[in-house]
């Protein structure tokens, strides 16, 4: 039988608010009241940001696998493999990435709005750029405000913004339907 970790199984700091922390009743530790927020980077962005400025957002919890130093993470809280990507973005109030398909893609999967950066680098970041803001789905900061860990104002906006029914996601659905198509054209070209 195959059990899926929920926020209830993860350490009670890593409880956001879909796990019904707002209804909460006096007794409950202060860091039970906190913003989490989930910070993925990967490898090449974690060790470009400032962490020592997260110490500012004293509203919020923030975790990461991210590969850190821990001399250098100020208010982050670097976590083992213990818990899954899946897991913690389902359990997080934000997340804070440089904006890949699939993080974007489970952030949204799980109803998360996402605090991203320019990614002048990223040959479809337009594309993005456009779902982000049409939908009005994520916050997209400058490099240098991102890289910075000035997120305060950003954390606050995010928290304002609705993901639920704005994102399709039947994806796999229209996939299969082309797939099909194609299939049924080459058969019937095929002698």
């Amino acid at each position: 039988f195959f059990k899926q970790n929920t926020a209830y199984d993860i350490m009670p700091s890593l409880v956001g608010s879909e796990m019904c922390i707002r209804d909460r009743s006096s007794g409950i530790p202060v860091w039970f009241n906190l913003i989490l927020v989930f910070i993925y980077l990967g490898v090449h962005g974690a060790n470009s940001v400032s962490w020592k400025n997260l110490i500012e957002n004293k509203n919020c919890l923030f975790i990461t696998r991210d590969p850190i130093n821990p001399s250098s993470s100020g208010a982050l809280h670097i976590l083992d493999q213990t818990f899954s990507y899946h897991d913690l973005i389902a359990s997080s109030d934000i997340i804070v990435t440089k904006g890949g398909y699939s993080t974007l893609a489970t952030a949204f999967a799980n109803n998360k709005p996402v605090i991203t950066c320019e990614r002048n680098d990223f040959y479809e970041f337009e594309a993005i750029r456009k779902y982000l803001e049409s939908r009005g789905i994520g916050i997209i900061l400058q490099d240098e405000r991102f890289y910075q860990g000035d997120w305060q104002g950003p954390i606050k906006d995010a928290l304002k913004l609705t993901v639920k029914n704005k994102v399709p996601l039947n994806g796999e659905k229209e996939l299969i339907e082309i797939i099909h198509q194609i299939l049924s054209w080459k058969t019937r070209i095929s002698p």
